[in-house]
């Protein structure tokens, strides 16, 4: 996110790569700092009476999502999940996306240490001073209680994997 767009670095059931931010739920999420569920978007006042908009897609209706936050406590974005029908999305649902945002903000942090020259009290990029932020996003497909929730993935050529 910037402070009028929000990216798309990863979605699923729709092909926006943007979005307006003021329209998107995950600037709740970055706002507070903190996890966010959001049974039924159309009964809530943040959000039109359809759900929360999206650029080429039907709005939402459901929304789980998790601020993505350093070891620096610096919340650098968000990883979320969308569903078109309400009351898709538990507080189950949003402490399996916790984990995986955990787990996402340790690869970052892994990632980004060891890069030549990198430093753990190096000063953020010009980008990240500037509120760039990230948010990956997927579409719900279910939930299997052997592996948890199901994200989609798309592979290389566009086709459902």
């Amino acid at each position: 996110m910037d402070f009028n767009r929000l990216w798309f670095k990863a979605q699923y059931g729709f092909n926006a790569q943007e979005q307006p931010r003021s329209s998107t739920a995950c600037q709740w999420v970055l706002k507070k700092g903190e996890p966010l569920l959001i049974r039924d978007a159309g009964q809530d006042q943040r959000f039109p009476p359809e759900g929360i908009p999206l650029i080429g897609a039907e709005p939402c209706r459901s929304y789980a999502g998790t601020p993505l936050i350093t070891s620096a406590q610096q919340v650098v974005g968000t990883m979320a999940l969308l569903a078109r029908e309400p009351n898709k999305f538990s507080q189950e649902h949003l402490t399996f996306l916790e984990v995986l945002g955990r787990q996402a903000v340790t690869g970052l942090n892994s990632t980004t240490a060891s890069a030549p020259g990198a430093s753990a009290t190096r000063p953020p990029a010009d980008g990240a001073r500037a509120g760039h932020r990230t948010m990956l996003c997927g579409r719900y497909t279910g939930l299997d209680p052997r592996v948890g929730c199901r994200a989609g993935h798309r592979g290389p050529r566009g086709e459902d994997e």
